[in-house]
């Protein structure tokens, strides 16, 4: 039970207080709502900042949480599987290559040592995560750069395997080109990167980027909660006098 103290708190400080305790005892809720006036403060007041957290989780959906894999993380001939699963990410046919233990003047890097390339099979897949802490939901966003004398098809997939987006990459060989794959609102659940000619071992991939969006849902079901317990306590009031 809070003590009286408590009760007394602005409007404000007494939102950043059951926040910052984890907990909304309804007890408390109603012992406030219901407190005569100028002895707590009333419904009107409790409004505020209620409006407040709905419009930061608004705000909150604007935002954005980016991970980029540059694979200098691990030696030559390394298999990559689910060693990026921290990131959210795991894989399928990526082999790392590390210059210069490899054909790095034809295929460079386009950034630091490390890359992929599609082995023991084509096409590489990066399968990641549906939903990550802090309510953050889908993938958005993919990009990547590449190197490959056939060029590149890379297919961007949903939860459920259906094609979402597709990059047809441009033969290089020297150098890196640049592939990306957008889709507002998430939803990308796994990417392939395929060789054009189908070979295994015949292309490299540096700096994977991919964009999680969030998910306020959660923050906005909250806040509602906050205005259902104001609005059945001040109901049981209306009843009860």
């Amino acid at each position: 039970m809070p003590h009286e103290a408590e009760l007394q708190l602005h409007p404000l400080e007494w939102f950043h207080y059951i926040f910052k305790k984890d907990m909304l005892p309804l007890r408390l809720l109603q012992q406030t709502l219901l407190r005569p006036k100028g002895q707590g403060f009333c419904m009107k007041k409790l409004l505020l900042p209620l409006l407040v957290f709905a419009f930061s989780a608004l705000a909150f959906a604007g935002s954005q949480t980016t991970f980029t894999i540059n694979f200098e993380q691990y030696p030559e001939y390394t298999q990559i599987t689910n060693q990026y699963a921290g990131q959210y990410a795991t894989f399928t046919n990526a082999l790392q290559l590390v210059a210069p233990y490899y054909d790095y003047f034809d295929y460079p890097p386009h950034s630091g040592n490390g890359v992929i390339t599609n082995d023991p099979n084509d096409p590489i897949q990066v399968n990641f995560a549906p939903t990550i802490p802090n309510l953050l939901g889908g993938v958005d966003k993919v990009t990547g750069w590449y190197t490959d004398p056939n060029g590149v098809t890379v297919s961007a997939y949903n939860s459920k395997g259906g094609l979402i987006t597709t990059f047809n990459g441009a033969p290089v060989i020297g150098s890196n080109l640049e592939f990306s794959l957008i889709n507002p609102g998430g939803g990308i659940a796994y990417i392939t990167i395929s060789d054009n000619g189908g070979n295994p071992d015949n292309e490299t991939v540096d700096d994977i980027t991919y964009e999680y969006v969030p998910e306020p849902n959660g923050l906005l079901v909250m806040c509602s909660g906050l205005l259902g317990a104001v609005g059945l306590v001040r109901l049981k009031a209306r009843f009860t006098k």
